[in-house]
């Protein structure tokens, strides 16, 4: 009876995260039912992604992430801004300012980050928890702290290429070997789109 309710219960939230109407959705992706989606028809998410609890997606300008991409719980990512630089209104006029978001293959969106709108983040970079990413990140660059900063690279930028090239991707791994992380909910399909 409590997995049948389970059951229903996710089908309700997929229904109501709207995945149907995304502009792609790789499979096999986790997608948290707790996430949130809004302007569908512009975000495209590519294949063994996780988009974690709480994540909120506004893809007005679109939003692309690539495959392996793995977003923690409760990152925003947002695509437009209100127009305040005019002489109309306060404390911004009725305009939105709009600019895509581009994730790249292989990258690791840490809990709480922030992403604005018009930046794009290079193949296997890391974005700190809690980092509020104004600028664009390079390749293999780890950014952390309000704005983000770069604080290092990766040291083999070359293996990152390598990685996409072969999809050695950790939810790619996960699901092949029935990975179960130590203290960690034991089925691995729960919150997996296949």
């Amino acid at each position: 009876m409590k997995s049948l309710l389970k059951k229903i219960k996710l089908i309700y939230y997929r229904r109501k995260q709207g995945l149907g109407r995304l502009q792609y959705l790789g499979k096999p992706t986790y997608v948290a039912p707790s996430a949130y989606f809004s302007f569908h028809k512009n975000i495209s998410i590519g294949r063994y992604c996780r988009i974690g609890r709480e994540c909120h997606l506004d893809g007005e300008a679109g939003i692309s992430i690539d495959d392996g991409t793995i977003l923690a719980p409760r990152v925003v990512i947002l695509t437009s801004s209100h127009f305040y630089d005019q002489n109309q209104l306060l404390p911004y006029n009725e305009m939105d300012k709009r600019s895509p978001v581009l994730i790249g293959s292989g990258c690791w969106i840490g809990w709480g980050a922030f992403i604005l709108p018009g930046v794009e983040i290079g193949d296997g970079a890391i974005v700190a928890m809690g980092a509020v990413v104004t600028k664009n990140v390079g390749p293999g660059e780890i950014v952390a702290g309000n704005p983000a900063k770069v604080v290092r690279k990766r040291q083999n930028i070359d293996f990152v290429r390598e990685a996409i090239e072969n999809e050695q991707f950790f939810i790619k791994y996960r699901i092949e070997n029935k990975l179960i992380r130590e203290g960690r909910v034991a089925n691995v399909t729960d919150d997996l789109i296949y």
